[in-house]
């Protein structure tokens, strides 16, 4: 949220929040914001109840080049970093070590099932 911008960004953000919908717009000035700047990993599960799995996988598409990796799990829930613990920390370590050394890029397409490279 930006704090210059009053009111009406803080009720925007309040209701992305309470809906999981945001705007195409703020998502691609955020995808600008974000690429060469800041790494993102995105985490889809696929039986998840309260997120789409659509609206998931169109967050992932819509960040681009920030996206480093989509950790694709379709068999999980919204609880998905209690469920499969190990390979979302592997995921998270992953994007620690892309914020850490830009230069190595993104997830090759040689991971385990699951993961979705972002070339």
């Amino acid at each position: 949220v930006d704090p210059d911008n009053g009111l009406a960004s803080r009720l925007a953000q309040g209701l992305a929040i309470a809906t999981h919908n945001v705007a195409p717009s703020r998502l691609r000035n955020l995808a600008q914001r974000l690429e060469g700047t800041c790494p993102v990993l995105v985490v889809c599960a696929g039986r998840d109840r309260l997120v789409r799995y659509a609206a998931q996988r169109h967050v992932a598409e819509t960040l681009g080049l920030a996206v480093v990796e989509v950790l694709d799990l379709v068999d999980s829930s919204h609880g998905v970093t209690d469920e499969r613990r190990d390979e979302v920390n592997a995921a998270l370590a992953r994007l620690l070590e892309a914020a850490e050394h830009p230069a190595r890029g993104r997830v090759s397409s040689e991971e385990p099932v699951g993961l979705r490279s972002r070339l």
